[in-house]
């Protein structure tokens, strides 16, 4: 992963990210965090994105009925 300036900024609510123009991991690109940290807030990414998905067919099914 290339180095580049950091696109997040700490917000009162917590770390908000920005897209990054380096589709790196989902578009999104950290530096200055630890290998851990990343590895953690990829893996919740994905995780409420499956969430999203599931919820989004879910209503879809309904909608057919």
């Amino acid at each position: 992963m290339q180095k580049s300036e950091v696109l997040y900024s700490r917000t009162d609510e917590g770390v908000e990210l920005k897209k990054s123009s380096s589709h790196a991991c989902h578009g999104f690109f950290w530096t200055g965090l630890s290998d851990q940290l990343h590895t953690d807030i990829l893996a919740e990414f994905q995780y409420y994105e499956s969430q999203v998905r599931s919820q989004r067919a879910k209503l879809s099914r309904q909608r057919l009925k």
